[in-house]
């Protein structure tokens, strides 16, 4: 294990800028969305900054040691985190008001399960389909293995309750069985089970506050916090306000400016230039990270990479819809830019991964 001089010459520091830039943004943006009466910017800022620093050893990690070696350990590292989840059962803690456990202490910091699960799935899935026996297009009663490492992290994360968190494993989960080869005749039946499933999921699964939580929704005066967003974003204009200059989110009107709706933080600040940059910049990288997997010379590195990118993806979408009103808020974490420290640190784990396959498509 180790790197040697062909695979530095590969390396891809485009992917890598792109990433720095929007980490850079992220601890602007975090320092000014928490600057506010509370005055804990500098708490949440430095707090962020050592989460960065383990996250940067993390990724460093991820891309000195040979990808294909999480192969080996895939359903251990799978293992380990399902553990943790139903940890968070017994002994972990949450949001008392609607009886969330999501958490677990482990004294010095705090780690979110469902975090970790989510690229935990991305390798488990990955080597079922490196060792699955048959060519692709695959039929749905042969993906029964599949489905079941996506239901478990699902339900026990559900069960937290977060549903939030809990949809990631599905909409990862399917990225990569479509990428692996799904008959279209599968994919329409698996299309018209969850549309005939999503009733049945709203009135017997959901709990009461996740009922209200999709509700709330459909109205058209939508929940304070989706209002107060949408005001600090369209009155950045086209330049925004400048540094520390959001009147909205320096104001407390925007809850959680530092984390779920740190993206109402560079609208209002920074405006329409600021925002069409950040989503250019997601845009980037995800088309290099598409490059990592169309690139990648085995199956095990193609299927890690896609669902290393629809972990980004995904984060990104669903993030993004809250704060702007078009879909349910959830609290998931803008990536490399929202305040959180599991958050961050998979997330430079997933980046350190595309980085080790990308250096290594050339050498075998």
């Amino acid at each position: 294990m180790g790197i040697d001089r062909r695979e530095i010459g590969h390396f891809d520091f485009p992917l890598l800028a792109l990433a720095a830039a929007l980490v850079g943004i992220g601890l602007l943006s975090l320092y000014s969305g928490s600057y506010s009466a509370t005055g804990r910017s500098a708490e949440y800022f430095g707090s962020q900054l050592f989460w960065l620093a383990v996250g940067t050893v993390a990724m460093m990690v991820a891309i000195v040691f040979d990808y294909r070696f999480t192969a080996r350990i895939a359903y251990i590292i799978y293992g380990i985190n399902i553990v943790l989840l139903a940890l968070t059962h017994l002994i972990g803690f949450g949001e008392a008001e609607v009886g969330s456990n999501r958490w677990l202490d482990f004294g010095f910091f705090y780690l979110q399960p469902s975090d970790t699960m989510q690229l935990a799935l991305v390798v488990a899935l990955a080597k079922f389909f490196q060792e699955y026996g048959r060519p692709p297009p695959y039929s749905l009663a042969e993906l029964k293995i599949p489905f079941v490492l996506i239901a478990i992290p699902f339900m026990l994360t559900a069960a937290e309750p977060d549903l939030g968190s809990a949809l990631f494993f599905p909409l990862m989960g399917l990225s990569i069985v479509f990428v692996a080869g799904l008959d279209i005749r599968s994919l329409l039946g698996l299309a018209g089970i969850t549309i005939v499933a999503l009733p049945f999921a709203y009135f017997k699964l959901l709990t009461a506050y996740q009922q209200r939580r999709m509700l709330m929704f459909f109205n058209p005066e939508q929940p304070y916090q989706v209002r107060w967003s949408k005001v600090a974003i369209g009155s950045g204009r086209f330049w925004g306000k400048g540094f520390l200059g959001g009147t909205q989110t320096r104001g407390d009107y925007v809850p959680n400016a530092h984390n779920d709706f740190i993206f109402s933080v560079i609208g209002e600040e920074w405006g329409f230039v600021g925002c069409g940059f950040v989503l250019g910049l997601y845009f980037m990288f995800l088309f290099y990270g598409v490059g990592v997997a169309t690139q990648a010379r085995e199956k095990y590195g193609t299927l890690l990479a896609i669902g290393i990118v629809a972990l980004f993806f995904w984060h990104i979408v669903i993030n993004l819809g809250g704060v702007l009103g078009i879909m349910p808020v959830t609290g998931v974490t803008l990536p490399l830019i929202s305040y959180g420290g599991t958050s961050l640190v998979t997330m430079m784990i997933g980046l350190g991964l595309l980085l080790n396959i990308s250096m290594r498509r050339f050498v075998f």
